[in-house]
């Protein structure tokens, strides 16, 4: 017997599993349509994509997005919670969540003198940046080349950048210092024990 053949009557196949389950669930997203999603105390802007999947344990779609220049992805089932189709909506949950953690806002954020570096890696020709501004507070706020941005406390300032410029790109990728203005983002109090005070929304111990 050729069990990869062998069904029972009444049997439901995979595929027929698959289809049933998903036609259970309507999908709420659809290509080309945009959303507002509230990350802590931050809202980002969501392009639905064509991609999509059915998540069976959640009973409900992945989406993939465009978002900040990259890929994202949005649950259906997050739509009214923290997906919204009004940014406004969204803002309300964002400012809701800054009010009650400690966070310092971007708005508050002013600084006195910014470093910046570039280099363009060998693979492929992407264009790599980072920087430090020296704040009005004695604070410092740093972007790595492939870290999240992150701040640091007054009495943590001159450590944090005898690490920026120890980094191994300066070593081996021979970045050019650059003229940079920052766009600064909300940053999220760390409270655990950890190398910085502060990171962006998206930094999974930067709670506020």
């Amino acid at each position: 017997m050729n069990i990869n053949n062998y069904e029972c009557d009444g049997q439901m196949s995979i595929e027929d599993f698959l289809v049933s389950n998903n036609q259970e669930v309507k999908r709420l997203l659809h290509s080309g349509e945009v959303v507002f999603e509230a990350i802590k105390g931050d809202v980002e802007r969501h392009v639905v994509t064509d991609e999509h999947w059915y998540i069976e344990h959640l009973k409900t779609y992945g989406n993939r997005t465009r978002v900040h220049g990259a890929y994202g992805v949005v649950l259906d089932s997050n739509i009214g919670n923290r997906v919204f189709f009004e940014k406004e909506k969204a803002e309300k949950i964002a400012e809701i969540y800054l009010q009650n953690h400690e966070v310092i806002r971007a708005s508050e954020i002013n600084p006195i003198e910014t470093v910046a570096y570039s280099y363009k890696t060998i693979t492929t020709g992407k264009k790599m940046m980072a920087f430090y501004s020296v704040l009005d507070n004695g604070m410092v706020y740093v972007k790595g080349f492939t870290t999240f941005e992150h701040l640091m406390l007054k009495e943590h300032a001159k450590k944090e950048i005898k690490k920026f410029i120890e980094r191994q790109e300066f070593k081996y990728s021979n970045p050019k210092k650059i003229e940079y203005i920052p766009k600064f983002k909300n940053m999220y109090r760390i409270k655990m024990k950890y190398d910085w005070d502060y990171a962006e929304a998206r930094h999974s111990y930067a709670v506020g």
